[in-house]
């Protein structure tokens, strides 16, 4: 039996892994319908866990008379970095690919303070040097937050208000943007969407994979195994959107629903058909289908490199929708941290240009 085969108690908190897969789920059905972020649900972490076989999902939860709050993360192992020489037992924790943080009863903060400092001793007694949280802008204020954690800006990102008419959406958007929409619409570009692996999925691997390909972003070529595995986990809560000329795909979007937002998650376009603006009228009617379902709010994200034209782009349905995302951490063994961050700046030739912005900079070569 591994560590994460049981639930580990610690005080108030329980701490469940792999072998708790059914408590997870009971405990995320608890949040309030607001805080039930699809980031934070086990079926997103088990799919995640494919590409990093070595990285454990957890959750730590406390649910008791007060409130509920959830947590889920990655415990990844630190001996698996060869040069840094980190001992055996010694790990990270940081959110999975997209956003995170904690959920449930944060706005009060006596039991947000005791939360922290039952899973800070949870972490120092289970070799846990520091966590990483990239915080769901639409969900956690991270002010609540910092103090114990610590904080930084990352890239803005971008959301539409859909707690608006269509003609209200529309105007809102840049002129160009709905210019290039209209395009679109006058080159017969077609909209399809689908629940789950559908008819077009294999064009949607296609194209999603070339596009990854074009950026140079190889880090995000994820397998066709995990795209199976994360929509089958989330059923309707993933939805495929499709652009076609002709019967053919040119662009394609995966979004995935919380009970109450949806999010741009991955996609890409055949850049044979950039000048019939796919991706513009694609987005369009990703917004109004989200609209008419009832969500209050669709984030699309940001940009790769900050202030990019993949953030313009996204910014042209939202001008007035720009808003922060953080990245929060915190130490929970400041000895062993430091000799560990010691390690990153003797080992520079490996290291990524900004690494030294990263607390978790070990994961960016140094």
């Amino acid at each position: 039996m591994t560590e994460c085969d049981f639930t580990r108690e610690a005080d108030i908190i329980r701490i469940l892994g792999p072998g708790n897969a059914a408590e997870w789920r009971a405990a995320w059905t608890r949040l309030p319908a607001e805080q039930r972020d699809v980031f934070a649900r086990w079926e997103y972490y088990d799919a995640f866990s494919l590409l990093e076989p070595s990285a454990i999902p957890e959750c730590a939860v406390f649910d008791g008379d007060d409130g509920i709050i959830l947590y889920p993360y990655f415990r990844r192992p630190l001996s698996s970095i060869d040069w840094l020489k980190a001992p055996e037992g010694a790990f990270d924790l940081s959110s999975a690919y997209g956003y995170g943080g904690f959920y449930g009863s944060t706005a009060d903060r006596h039991l947000l303070d005791v939360f922290h400092g039952q899973f800070s001793a949870h972490c120092r007694a289970t070799g846990v040097v520091a966590d990483l949280i990239r915080v769901n802008p639409i969900v956690l204020d991270t002010g609540t937050i910092c103090p114990p954690y610590s904080s930084r800006e990352g890239n803005f990102q971008v959301v539409v208000d859909l707690q608006r008419s269509d003609a209200e959406i529309w105007a809102s958007y840049k002129h160009n943007n709905r210019k290039n929409v209209n395009k679109a619409l006058r080159s017969g570009v077609e909209i399809v969407r689908e629940e789950g692996a559908g008819r077009f999925f294999p064009e949607f691997l296609s194209i999603y994979d070339s596009t990854m390909v074009r950026r140079g972003a190889h880090g995000f070529r994820f397998s066709p195994k995990f795209f199976e595995r994360l929509l089958e986990g989330l059923g309707d809560k993933a939805q495929l959107f499709y652009a076609l000329i002709s019967g053919r795909v040119v662009s394609a979007e995966l979004a995935i629903l919380s009970e109450t937002s949806m999010y741009s998650f991955l996609g890409g376009t055949d850049e044979a058909y950039f000048e019939f603006r796919p991706a513009n009228l694609l987005k369009h009617e990703m917004i109004r289908w989200a609209r008419d379902e009832g969500l209050s709010k669709f984030l699309l994200g940001g940009g790769p490199r900050g202030e990019d034209g993949v953030f313009e782009f996204k910014r042209s349905f939202a001008p007035d929708g720009v808003i922060r995302f953080d990245v929060a951490w915190r130490v929970h063994d400041h000895v062993l941290y430091g000799i560990l961050v010691d390690r990153c700046r003797a080992h520079p030739p490996q290291s990524e240009a900004s690494a030294e912005r990263y607390p978790l900079r070990w994961r960016y070569g140094g």
